[in-house]
């Protein structure tokens, strides 16, 4: 199964004092000893690294940017990807419907 690890999470699991922190924690030694391919966005990890900017975890995005980019599975999209990723966000404010963006993998 393929996991995309996003900000929220990252976070939680970067960060000691975060309430979600334990079960993020958790969660992730999970999926690692489940051997899941864990994948990312520059998008979310450029995110992670403007929240970390100050924190002591700081290293820990450079590390997992590394590490995800060394064993292709930093998924860095394309603007046609992020028009396509666009379109459901208009169409979901217009039906007030819940929405999923997705990239496609390489």
């Amino acid at each position: 199964m393929t996991v995309l690890l996003d900000t929220m999470g990252l976070l939680a699991v970067w960060d000691n004092s975060d309430q979600w922190h334990r079960a993020a924690h958790s969660c992730f030694a999970e999926l690692q000893s489940a051997r899941h391919e864990l994948v990312s966005t520059t998008f979310i990890l450029s995110e992670c690294g403007n929240a970390a900017a100050r924190r002591p975890y700081r290293d820990a995005v450079c590390r997992l940017r590394e590490k995800l980019e060394n064993s292709k599975r930093l998924i860095i999209p394309t603007e046609d990807d992020w028009r396509a990723a666009c379109k459901p966000i208009a169409q979901a404010k217009r039906t007030r419907r819940a929405l999923w963006i997705t990239f496609p993998s390489s």
